[in-house]
């Protein structure tokens, strides 16, 4: 079910009113035929079309979910690609979403599934934390999940939590076809299900978008009530609880969550991201002034509202976009009309997210530290629960003869500028300890101490070599081909490399280590080959894996030795 921002709809929701009529039809129609039907629903879409005078659906949900007639899954509020926010985004997806389910049903989800790319390796952490039972790790659009040919997996996190899970088979096809043709599959999936002799029950899945039509469907539901089907209709509970317990652990790496997402707009996921973390620091200041702030839940909702999947994959969607090209399917659109696209609506929720967080800091700063804004001091805060060296950057007045920092303790700390655009940003790492604040004074005096580079860059064979370290990238067995060194500075040196289809590796050389941010254009197999090392770690947005000597990756990473 998707998505639906105060008086505008999208995709499915573009006319609320059509919506509520199909979402009672399928209702009635596991009502009538006794089978049981299955919700992905976005609880922050829902509670906009309860707004919208269309309670009645709650109630009807209520009572199927009492006969046991409907099954609610997923419970993330508004039904995001994990992979693409923040930690504390993941956290408050599932917070908010179970919240309001729970407010609406007297229930909360106990199963995870998901037909977007919802998935990551640090996933069965957090739903065992928010008490949910079982998952499926199949997904349909954008990508392909971890596969295994078994009837049920334990699904194992980094950390070593696990979640007994449906997995997604590795020879045998499983459903989710686009477009209502599951139905049309069905006789050849059951015929390979029926060849395979290692999984002794299987699992076929039908996820559609729930107001698209459905070929033959009620034909299917007559036959099975009818007795003359040779398989059952079930809900994921009904298939967990009556199967045995796996003990198979099924821990994939960060390479087999293939994600692709090729449509969204750029600044919208700049702006989201942002917003993120300035909603993290004014929270984090607020907790440690002592300030309670009744505007940062409505914050949080908007922000988890501007993560909707729709806002990323089909970016350009608007209000009747969805039905209207569809005439085939549902007859001429009469419902209402506006041209603002999804990715543009993401965008203005993040940046009032953006804003109004940064008011709170300022306010917070200005009133309890007693900082104003005409002083040049620099204020800088630890949000984590633990003492960290955190890299910080600032954009400093346009007239700013200041080359360094110094701490309360008489620490002297070293500024490095960098060019962003017409922007001059400076760049400078402190450590602190947990929770803590620090107001730092800048320094006129001069700095020209650099870091000594251990980096010997090729721009054959043997891309980098750190002392008697040897390090080398590839792209579909593509070199190197172009290399600049782009600043040496006091904080940190930064070197790109560039590959033949112009896919960028970005090395950070800081004083006590070396950082790697490789960004590929198009899908394609980067391989990172390390001689000479005993240990190698990949830190991921959700984790940190131990890893070979030689890795392939496919996407946004950081490589860290």
């Amino acid at each position: 079910m998707a998505l639906l921002y105060d008086d505008t709809g999208y995709c499915e929701f573009d006319f609320p009113e059509w919506a509520n009529r199909v979402l009672e039809k399928l209702i009635l129609d596991a009502f009538k035929y006794g089978i049981p039907i299955i919700f992905e629903l976005s609880p922050s879409s829902l509670k906009f079309l309860v707004e919208r005078r269309y309670s009645d659906i709650v109630s009807l949900i209520k009572t199927g979910l009492e006969k046991k007639l409907v099954e609610i899954v997923n419970g993330t509020y508004n039904l995001p690609y994990l992979s693409i926010i923040g930690y504390e985004s993941n956290i408050q997806q599932f917070y908010y979403g179970l919240k309001e389910f729970e407010k609406m049903f007297g229930v909360r989800p106990i199963i995870y599934a998901h037909t977007e790319y919802a998935i990551h390796p640090q996933l069965p952490q957090i739903l065992v934390k928010f008490g949910y039972k079982y998952a499926s790790i199949r997904v349909r659009l954008n990508g392909s999940a971890p596969q295994i040919d078994a009837e049920k997996v334990l699904w194992m996190s980094l950390d070593g939590s696990m979640i007994e899970t449906l997995p997604a088979y590795k020879s045998i096809l499983f459903g989710e076809q686009l477009g209502g043709k599951f139905y049309k599959e069905l006789e050849k999936m059951v015929e390979i299900a029926e060849k395979n002799r290692d999984i002794k029950y299987i699992a076929l899945n039908h996820f559609e978008d729930f107001i698209y039509p459905v070929w033959d469907r009620e034909k299917y539901y007559k036959m099975y009530r009818d007795g003359k089907l040779p398989y059952r209709y079930s809900r994921y509970i009904d298939f967990f609880t009556s199967t045995p317990k796996s003990k198979t652990i099924f821990k994939p790496r960060w390479i087999e969550y293939r994600f692709k997402i090729i449509k969204y707009y750029p600044n919208t996921l700049y702006h989201v991201r942002k917003a993120e973390y300035r909603l993290i620091a004014a929270e984090t200041l607020a907790a440690l002034m002592g300030i309670k702030l009744n505007t940062l839940e409505e914050l949080w909702r908007k922000l988890l509202d501007a993560q909707a999947h729709d806002c990323y994959v089909v970016p350009d969607s608007y209000e009747g976009e969805y039905m209207e090209n569809r005439r085939h399917v549902y007859g001429e659109y009469l419902g209402p009309k506006v041209f603002l696209k999804a990715g543009y609506k993401a965008e203005q929720l993040a940046v009032y997210v953006e804003n109004n967080s940064e008011s709170i800091i300022r306010r917070i700063l200005e009133e309890k530290l007693y900082v104003p804004d005409t002083e040049e001091k620099v204020i800088v805060f630890n949000p984590f629960g633990w003492r960290a060296s955190l890299i910080y950057r600032f954009i400093p007045p346009y007239i700013w003869n200041y080359s360094s920092l110094k701490s309360p303790d008489g620490l002297e700390i070293p500024l490095q500028f960098e060019k962003q655009g017409w922007l001059k940003v400076a760049t400078f790492i402190h450590k602190l300890n947990p929770y803590s604040i620090q107001v730092l004074t800048p320094l006129k005096q001069s700095l020209n101490d650099k870091i000594d580079s251990k980096i010997n860059l090729k721009k054959k064979g043997i891309l980098i070599r750190i002392d008697d370290i040897d390090i080398e990238f590839s792209l579909n067995n593509e070199k190197i081909v172009k290399m600049d060194e782009k600043s040496r500075g006091a904080v940190y040196n930064k070197y790109l490399c560039f590959l033949k289809d112009k896919s960028m590796i970005k090395i950070i050389e800081l004083k006590d280590g070396i950082m790697f941010y490789i960004d590929i254009r198009r899908p394609s197999n980067l391989t990172v080959r390390v001689d000479k090392c005993s240990k190698i770690f990949v830190d991921y947005p959700f984790g940190i894996e131990d890893v070979e000597g030689e890795t392939h990756f496919t996407s946004l990473t950081l490589f860290k030795i």
